[in-house]
Protein backbone atom coordinates (compact mmCIF):
# COMPACT_ATOMS: atom_id res chain seq x y z
CA UNK A 1 0.00 0.00 0.00
CA UNK A 2 3.00 2.33 0.32
CA UNK A 3 2.89 3.17 -3.37
CA UNK A 4 -0.56 4.75 -3.02
CA UNK A 5 0.78 7.87 -1.34
CA UNK A 6 3.84 8.76 -3.39
CA UNK A 7 3.46 9.45 -7.10
CA UNK A 8 0.72 9.57 -9.70
CA UNK A 9 1.10 9.56 -13.47
CA UNK A 10 -1.08 11.95 -15.42
CA UNK A 11 -2.70 10.43 -18.49
CA UNK A 12 -4.07 12.53 -21.37
CA UNK A 13 -7.62 12.02 -20.06
CA UNK A 14 -6.53 13.70 -16.81
CA UNK A 15 -7.23 10.55 -14.85
CA UNK A 16 -4.74 10.24 -11.99
CA UNK A 17 -3.97 6.75 -10.78
CA UNK A 18 -1.66 5.52 -8.01
CA UNK A 19 1.60 3.98 -9.25
CA UNK A 20 4.64 2.30 -7.74
CA UNK A 21 7.87 4.27 -7.26
CA UNK A 22 9.87 4.66 -10.45
CA UNK A 23 12.94 2.56 -11.26
CA UNK A 24 15.47 4.81 -9.54
CA UNK A 25 13.32 5.13 -6.43
CA UNK A 26 12.93 1.35 -6.20
CA UNK A 27 16.69 0.97 -6.37
CA UNK A 28 17.06 3.54 -3.59
CA UNK A 29 14.68 1.63 -1.34
CA UNK A 30 16.54 -1.61 -2.03
CA UNK A 31 19.84 0.03 -1.08
CA UNK A 32 18.38 1.88 1.91
CA UNK A 33 15.29 -0.03 3.06
CA UNK A 34 15.23 2.00 6.26
CA UNK A 35 13.75 4.83 4.15
CA UNK A 36 10.65 2.86 3.11
CA UNK A 37 8.66 3.57 6.31
CA UNK A 38 8.74 7.26 5.40
CA UNK A 39 6.25 6.45 2.63
CA UNK A 40 3.70 5.40 5.24
CA UNK A 41 4.51 8.45 7.34
CA UNK A 42 3.97 10.72 4.34
CA UNK A 43 0.84 8.76 3.50
CA UNK A 44 -0.64 9.75 6.86
CA UNK A 45 0.26 13.35 6.04
CA UNK A 46 -1.42 13.04 2.65
CA UNK A 47 -4.66 11.92 4.32
CA UNK A 48 -4.57 14.89 6.68
CA UNK A 49 -3.88 17.31 3.80
CA UNK A 50 -6.81 16.06 1.75
CA UNK A 51 -9.08 16.11 4.82
CA UNK A 52 -7.98 19.69 5.56
CA UNK A 53 -8.62 20.80 1.98
CA UNK A 54 -12.06 19.24 2.10
CA UNK A 55 -12.95 20.92 5.40
CA UNK A 56 -11.73 24.32 4.20
CA UNK A 57 -13.81 24.06 1.03
CA UNK A 58 -10.87 24.01 -1.39
CA UNK A 59 -12.32 21.45 -3.79
CA UNK A 60 -15.79 22.98 -3.70
CA UNK A 61 -14.42 26.44 -4.45
CA UNK A 62 -12.31 25.20 -7.37
CA UNK A 63 -15.35 23.65 -9.02
CA UNK A 64 -16.00 27.13 -10.37
CA UNK A 65 -12.73 27.09 -12.28
CA UNK A 66 -8.99 27.58 -11.69
CA UNK A 67 -7.91 30.04 -8.99
CA UNK A 68 -4.63 31.50 -7.84
CA UNK A 69 -3.69 30.86 -4.22
CA UNK A 70 -4.41 34.51 -3.45
CA UNK A 71 -7.88 34.46 -5.03
CA UNK A 72 -8.77 31.16 -3.40
CA UNK A 73 -7.53 32.29 0.02
CA UNK A 74 -9.72 35.38 -0.21
CA UNK A 75 -12.70 33.27 -1.23
CA UNK A 76 -12.43 30.61 1.50
CA UNK A 77 -11.15 33.11 4.11
CA UNK A 78 -7.71 31.60 4.77
CA UNK A 79 -4.15 32.91 4.87
CA UNK A 80 -2.55 33.18 1.42
CA UNK A 81 0.79 31.59 2.41
CA UNK A 82 -0.93 28.77 4.28
CA UNK A 83 -3.29 28.18 1.37
CA UNK A 84 -0.45 28.01 -1.15
CA UNK A 85 1.43 25.50 1.02
CA UNK A 86 -1.63 23.26 1.08
CA UNK A 87 -2.32 23.62 -2.65
CA UNK A 88 1.30 22.85 -3.54
CA UNK A 89 1.12 19.59 -1.54
CA UNK A 90 -2.11 18.54 -3.26
CA UNK A 91 -0.51 18.85 -6.71
CA UNK A 92 2.01 15.93 -6.45
CA UNK A 93 -0.71 13.91 -4.72
CA UNK A 94 -2.83 14.32 -7.86
CA UNK A 95 -5.77 16.11 -6.27
CA UNK A 96 -4.96 19.42 -7.98
CA UNK A 97 -3.08 20.53 -11.08
CA UNK A 98 -1.20 23.81 -11.37
CA UNK A 99 -0.48 25.99 -14.37
CA UNK A 100 1.05 29.49 -14.30
CA UNK A 101 0.13 29.95 -10.66
CA UNK A 102 -3.48 28.80 -11.01
CA UNK A 103 -4.81 25.64 -9.39
CA UNK A 104 -7.63 23.42 -10.68
CA UNK A 105 -9.33 20.24 -9.57
CA UNK A 106 -8.59 16.87 -11.17
CA UNK A 107 -10.65 13.74 -11.73
CA UNK A 108 -9.84 12.23 -8.34
CA UNK A 109 -10.82 15.38 -6.43
CA UNK A 110 -14.27 15.65 -8.05
CA UNK A 111 -15.85 13.13 -5.62
CA UNK A 112 -15.25 15.70 -2.84
CA UNK A 113 -17.91 17.96 -4.36
CA UNK A 114 -21.09 18.37 -2.32
CA UNK A 115 -23.25 16.89 -5.08
CA UNK A 116 -21.04 13.85 -5.71
CA UNK A 117 -22.68 10.44 -5.27
CA UNK A 118 -19.43 9.19 -3.70
CA UNK A 119 -19.69 11.56 -0.67
CA UNK A 120 -15.90 11.42 -0.38
CA UNK A 121 -15.78 14.46 1.91
CA UNK A 122 -18.00 12.61 4.39
CA UNK A 123 -15.93 9.46 3.98
CA UNK A 124 -12.69 11.24 4.91
CA UNK A 125 -14.42 12.89 7.87
CA UNK A 126 -15.76 9.49 9.00
CA UNK A 127 -12.34 7.87 8.84
CA UNK A 128 -10.78 10.78 10.67
CA UNK A 129 -13.10 9.93 13.55
CA UNK A 130 -12.43 6.21 13.23
CA UNK A 131 -8.67 6.77 13.31
CA UNK A 132 -9.15 8.85 16.46
CA UNK A 133 -11.10 5.94 17.95
CA UNK A 134 -8.38 3.50 16.89
CA UNK A 135 -5.59 5.52 18.46
CA UNK A 136 -7.50 5.54 21.74
CA UNK A 137 -8.42 1.85 21.74
CA UNK A 138 -6.24 -0.22 19.41
CA UNK A 139 -3.51 -1.25 21.85
CA UNK A 140 -5.95 -2.70 24.38
CA UNK A 141 -8.03 -4.33 21.63
CA UNK A 142 -5.02 -6.14 20.17
CA UNK A 143 -3.73 -7.13 23.61
CA UNK A 144 -7.13 -8.44 24.77
CA UNK A 145 -8.55 -9.63 21.44
CA UNK A 146 -11.58 -7.36 21.81
CA UNK A 147 -12.31 -3.64 22.23
CA UNK A 148 -13.06 -2.18 25.63
CA UNK A 149 -15.78 -0.06 23.99
CA UNK A 150 -17.75 -0.73 20.82
CA UNK A 151 -17.33 1.93 18.12
CA UNK A 152 -21.10 2.18 17.67
CA UNK A 153 -21.43 3.06 21.36
CA UNK A 154 -18.75 5.70 20.74
CA UNK A 155 -20.81 6.95 17.77
CA UNK A 156 -23.71 7.56 20.15
CA UNK A 157 -21.44 9.81 22.21
CA UNK A 158 -20.41 11.61 19.01
CA UNK A 159 -23.73 11.95 17.09
CA UNK A 160 -22.24 13.44 13.87
CA UNK A 161 -20.46 10.10 13.35
CA UNK A 162 -23.78 8.33 12.74
CA UNK A 163 -24.62 10.74 9.93
CA UNK A 164 -21.17 10.31 8.39
CA UNK A 165 -21.44 6.53 8.69
CA UNK A 166 -24.84 6.55 6.98
CA UNK A 167 -23.50 8.78 4.20
CA UNK A 168 -20.55 6.42 3.63
CA UNK A 169 -22.72 3.30 3.56
CA UNK A 170 -25.29 4.94 1.28
CA UNK A 171 -22.63 6.05 -1.20
CA UNK A 172 -21.46 2.43 -1.51
CA UNK A 173 -25.03 1.18 -1.94
CA UNK A 174 -25.71 3.68 -4.72
CA UNK A 175 -22.53 2.72 -6.59
CA UNK A 176 -23.39 -1.00 -6.64
CA UNK A 177 -27.17 -0.74 -7.09
CA UNK A 178 -27.12 -2.24 -10.59
CA UNK A 179 -25.00 -5.18 -9.39
CA UNK A 180 -27.31 -5.86 -6.45
CA UNK A 181 -30.49 -5.73 -8.54
CA UNK A 182 -29.03 -7.93 -11.29
CA UNK A 183 -27.30 -10.50 -9.06
CA UNK A 184 -29.78 -10.93 -6.22
CA UNK A 185 -32.27 -13.23 -7.94
CA UNK A 186 -35.25 -13.63 -5.64
CA UNK A 187 -37.69 -16.53 -5.98
CA UNK A 188 -40.84 -15.56 -7.90
CA UNK A 189 -42.85 -16.54 -4.82
CA UNK A 190 -40.96 -14.22 -2.47
CA UNK A 191 -43.26 -11.76 -0.73
CA UNK A 192 -41.58 -10.85 2.58
CA UNK A 193 -38.00 -9.72 3.11
CA UNK A 194 -36.13 -9.23 6.40
CA UNK A 195 -33.22 -6.77 6.25
CA UNK A 196 -31.12 -7.47 9.36
CA UNK A 197 -29.18 -4.38 10.46
CA UNK A 198 -30.37 -2.69 7.27
CA UNK A 199 -29.53 0.82 8.49
CA UNK A 200 -30.14 3.28 5.65
CA UNK A 201 -32.56 0.85 3.97
CA UNK A 202 -31.36 1.38 0.40
CA UNK A 203 -30.84 -2.32 -0.31
CA UNK A 204 -34.42 -3.12 0.71
CA UNK A 205 -35.68 -0.13 -1.25
CA UNK A 206 -33.88 -1.11 -4.45
CA UNK A 207 -35.04 -4.73 -4.26
CA UNK A 208 -38.64 -3.73 -3.53
CA UNK A 209 -38.60 -1.30 -6.46
CA UNK A 210 -37.48 -4.17 -8.66
CA UNK A 211 -40.07 -6.53 -7.15
CA UNK A 212 -43.37 -4.63 -6.67
CA UNK A 213 -44.96 -7.66 -4.97
CA UNK A 214 -42.27 -7.67 -2.25
CA UNK A 215 -42.48 -5.98 1.16
CA UNK A 216 -39.45 -5.45 3.42
CA UNK A 217 -38.88 -5.04 7.15
CA UNK A 218 -35.66 -3.27 8.14
CA UNK A 219 -34.68 -4.52 11.59
CA UNK A 220 -32.08 -2.38 13.35
CA UNK A 221 -31.39 -0.50 16.56
CA UNK A 222 -33.38 2.71 17.15
CA UNK A 223 -30.60 5.24 16.46
CA UNK A 224 -29.83 4.38 12.81
CA UNK A 225 -33.54 3.95 12.08
CA UNK A 226 -34.15 7.61 12.94
CA UNK A 227 -32.85 8.58 9.49
CA UNK A 228 -34.10 5.45 7.71
CA UNK A 229 -37.75 6.44 7.85
CA UNK A 230 -36.98 9.74 6.14
CA UNK A 231 -35.03 7.93 3.41
CA UNK A 232 -37.92 5.52 2.83
CA UNK A 233 -40.36 8.42 2.52
CA UNK A 234 -38.10 10.36 0.16
CA UNK A 235 -37.91 7.29 -2.09
CA UNK A 236 -41.71 6.94 -2.08
CA UNK A 237 -41.50 3.42 -0.64
CA UNK A 238 -43.48 3.72 2.60
CA UNK A 239 -46.08 1.18 1.46
CA UNK A 240 -43.50 -1.54 0.78
CA UNK A 241 -40.63 -0.86 3.17
CA UNK A 242 -41.08 -0.69 6.95
CA UNK A 243 -38.84 -0.44 10.00
CA UNK A 244 -38.73 -2.41 13.23
CA UNK A 245 -36.48 -1.34 16.09
CA UNK A 246 -34.71 -3.81 18.32
CA UNK A 247 -31.62 -5.85 19.13
CA UNK A 248 -31.38 -8.73 16.68
CA UNK A 249 -29.60 -10.86 19.29
CA UNK A 250 -32.41 -10.38 21.80
CA UNK A 251 -35.67 -9.15 20.30
CA UNK A 252 -38.18 -10.93 18.10
CA UNK A 253 -37.56 -10.28 14.40
CA UNK A 254 -40.75 -11.98 13.30
CA UNK A 255 -41.15 -15.15 11.28
CA UNK A 256 -42.30 -16.47 7.94
CA UNK A 257 -39.92 -14.40 5.81
CA UNK A 258 -38.99 -15.59 2.33
CA UNK A 259 -35.66 -13.76 2.16
CA UNK A 260 -33.23 -12.32 4.70
CA UNK A 261 -30.42 -9.86 3.98
CA UNK A 262 -27.26 -9.54 6.07
CA UNK A 263 -25.39 -6.79 4.26
CA UNK A 264 -22.12 -5.66 5.88
CA UNK A 265 -23.17 -7.29 9.14
CA UNK A 266 -21.19 -10.54 9.53
CA UNK A 267 -17.84 -8.75 9.83
CA UNK A 268 -19.05 -6.91 12.94
CA UNK A 269 -19.09 -10.05 15.11
CA UNK A 270 -17.05 -12.99 16.34
CA UNK A 271 -17.72 -16.49 14.96
CA UNK A 272 -19.67 -17.36 18.12
CA UNK A 273 -21.95 -14.34 17.79
CA UNK A 274 -22.44 -14.94 14.08
CA UNK A 275 -23.43 -18.53 14.75
CA UNK A 276 -26.05 -17.23 17.17
CA UNK A 277 -27.23 -14.59 14.69
CA UNK A 278 -27.47 -16.98 11.74
CA UNK A 279 -29.56 -19.40 13.79
CA UNK A 280 -31.92 -16.56 14.75
CA UNK A 281 -32.21 -15.55 11.10
CA UNK A 282 -32.90 -19.16 10.13
CA UNK A 283 -35.72 -19.25 12.69
CA UNK A 284 -37.24 -16.13 11.11
CA UNK A 285 -37.21 -17.66 7.61
CA UNK A 286 -39.68 -20.06 6.12
CA UNK A 287 -38.31 -23.53 5.34
CA UNK A 288 -36.62 -23.17 1.97
CA UNK A 289 -36.15 -19.43 2.55
CA UNK A 290 -33.09 -17.64 1.20
CA UNK A 291 -30.37 -15.78 3.09
CA UNK A 292 -28.22 -13.28 1.17
CA UNK A 293 -24.96 -12.09 2.75
CA UNK A 294 -22.91 -9.22 1.35
CA UNK A 295 -19.42 -8.69 2.74
CA UNK A 296 -15.70 -8.62 2.11
CA UNK A 297 -13.90 -11.96 2.40
CA UNK A 298 -10.31 -12.88 3.08
CA UNK A 299 -8.47 -15.06 0.60
CA UNK A 300 -8.19 -15.12 -3.18
CA UNK A 301 -7.46 -11.39 -3.57
CA UNK A 302 -6.24 -10.59 -7.08
CA UNK A 303 -3.81 -7.84 -6.09
CA UNK A 304 -1.86 -6.18 -3.30
CA UNK A 305 -4.28 -3.25 -3.01
CA UNK A 306 -7.27 -5.50 -2.33
CA UNK A 307 -5.17 -7.67 -0.02
CA UNK A 308 -4.18 -4.58 1.96
CA UNK A 309 -7.78 -3.37 2.01
CA UNK A 310 -9.07 -6.67 3.40
CA UNK A 311 -6.35 -7.07 6.01
CA UNK A 312 -6.77 -3.42 7.06
CA UNK A 313 -10.51 -3.89 7.57
CA UNK A 314 -9.89 -7.16 9.37
CA UNK A 315 -7.86 -5.25 11.97
CA UNK A 316 -10.23 -2.27 11.94
CA UNK A 317 -13.24 -4.45 12.79
CA UNK A 318 -11.34 -6.15 15.62
CA UNK A 319 -10.56 -2.75 17.15
CA UNK A 320 -13.95 -1.14 16.56
CA UNK A 321 -16.47 -3.94 17.19
CA UNK A 322 -14.52 -7.08 18.07
CA UNK A 323 -15.41 -8.57 14.69
CA UNK A 324 -13.31 -9.75 11.76
CA UNK A 325 -13.36 -10.57 8.08
CA UNK A 326 -14.02 -14.21 7.19
CA UNK A 327 -12.91 -16.50 4.42
CA UNK A 328 -15.67 -17.99 2.30
CA UNK A 329 -14.84 -21.36 3.82
CA UNK A 330 -15.26 -20.02 7.37
CA UNK A 331 -18.62 -18.46 6.53
CA UNK A 332 -19.73 -21.63 4.77
CA UNK A 333 -19.09 -23.65 7.91
CA UNK A 334 -21.10 -21.18 9.99
CA UNK A 335 -24.00 -21.31 7.53
CA UNK A 336 -24.04 -25.11 7.37
CA UNK A 337 -23.96 -25.35 11.18
CA UNK A 338 -26.85 -22.88 11.39
CA UNK A 339 -29.26 -24.83 9.19
CA UNK A 340 -28.46 -23.56 5.70
CA UNK A 341 -27.44 -25.41 2.54
CA UNK A 342 -26.96 -24.88 -1.23
CA UNK A 343 -24.30 -22.19 -0.84
CA UNK A 344 -23.30 -20.10 -3.85
CA UNK A 345 -21.42 -16.82 -4.28
CA UNK A 346 -21.21 -13.96 -6.76
CA UNK A 347 -18.46 -11.32 -6.65
CA UNK A 348 -19.13 -7.59 -6.85
CA UNK A 349 -15.69 -6.49 -7.89
CA UNK A 350 -16.38 -2.74 -7.87
CA UNK A 351 -16.85 -3.00 -4.09
CA UNK A 352 -14.18 -5.65 -3.46
CA UNK A 353 -16.98 -7.69 -1.91
CA UNK A 354 -19.02 -10.83 -2.52
CA UNK A 355 -22.66 -11.90 -2.35
CA UNK A 356 -23.21 -15.26 -0.67
CA UNK A 357 -26.50 -17.13 -1.07
CA UNK A 358 -27.82 -20.05 0.98
CA UNK A 359 -31.14 -21.77 1.56
CA UNK A 360 -32.70 -22.75 4.87
CA UNK A 361 -32.87 -26.52 5.13
CA UNK A 362 -36.40 -27.91 5.02
CA UNK A 363 -39.48 -27.57 2.82
CA UNK A 364 -42.98 -26.17 3.18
Amino acid sequence: MKQLCVHKYKYPSEVYVPVVPNFLERQLFRLQPQLAPFLDLWGAGAFEAVLLASRLGVFEALRGGPRSASTLANEIKTDERGTKSLLDLLVPLGYLKESNGSYAITTISKPFSADSSFHMADTFALYSGLFEFMRENQEEAVRDGKPRVNAFEWFSQHPPMWKLFHSFEMSIAKQIEKDIVSKVKLPSTARRLLDVGGGHGLYSIMLCKNHPELSATIFDSPTPLEETRGIIESEGMSKQVHTRAGDFFVDDMGEGYDVALLFDIVHLFTPEKNSELLKRVAAALKPGGMIVIFDQFLGGEFGKVLKFSHTFYNLLFLITTGGQLYSFRDLSELLLESGFAKLTKKPIRTAGSTLVFATKVGSE
